[in-house]
């Protein structure tokens, strides 16, 4: 009788760890941009259904795509905006909370290599209003080969310590040093 109890148990709870969506992971709502600058808003359990296993990173059909998750008693409210290159390769990523952008912001080039990477704690939740963002830790910027061109740090918006620019051959082109978002000492190698 108890083997049988463990046996139930232990397929339960293998059951319960091989599901690959948690209550957090589900889309609750999704406004698409489609090429055309055409909007919808879906928020169906139906239609939704639809997208859940869509893989929004890779290559899609829209100009704009916001997803809204499901959101739990006690937990931040959690959204990603993505966009999308004419060539339907992924653009600018953004991660929202509480509907102001915070999280990993990354932008691609065209051909799908990463161009930058930064983490924003603060600003508006569109790509539009990039230029109010808080910035906070390092930001890196690469080229279409995937080689750093400048890798630099924020401290709760103001660029802050080292920041460095390289030659397309890796070597270190210039390196400032800003405090408090002023440059506090040039050194050009």
């Amino acid at each position: 009788m108890n083997k049988k109890v463990y046996l139930i148990l232990f397929i339960y709870f293998i059951a319960l760890s091989c599901s690959n969506k948690n209550q957090n992971d589900l889309i609750s709502c999704l406004q698409i941009v489609d090429r055309n600058g055409l909007s919808e808003t879906i928020s169906s359990k139906e239609e939704i259904v639809k997208y859940q296993n869509t893989d929004f990173n890779k290559s899609q059909p829209y100009q704009k795509v916001l997803r809204i998750y499901k959101n739990s008693k006690n937990k931040d409210s959690k959204s990603i905006l993505t966009s999308y290159h004419p060539n339907g390769e992924l653009f600018k990523y953004l991660e929202i909370k509480d509907s102001r952008a915070f999280g990993k912001y990354m932008e691609y080039h065209p051909n799908g290599i990463l161009k930058v990477l930064a983490n924003v704690i603060g600003g508006p939740s569109d790509f539009d209003a990039a230029s109010d963002w808080i910035f906070d830790g390092e930001c890196q910027v690469f080229l279409e080969n995937q080689k750093l061109v400048s890798k630099f740090n924020y401290l709760k918006g103001s660029l802050e310590g080292s920041s460095f620019f390289y030659y397309p051959n890796s070597k270190i082109k210039k390196i400032i040093h800003y405090e408090n978002n002023k440059i506090n000492l040039d050194i050009i190698e």
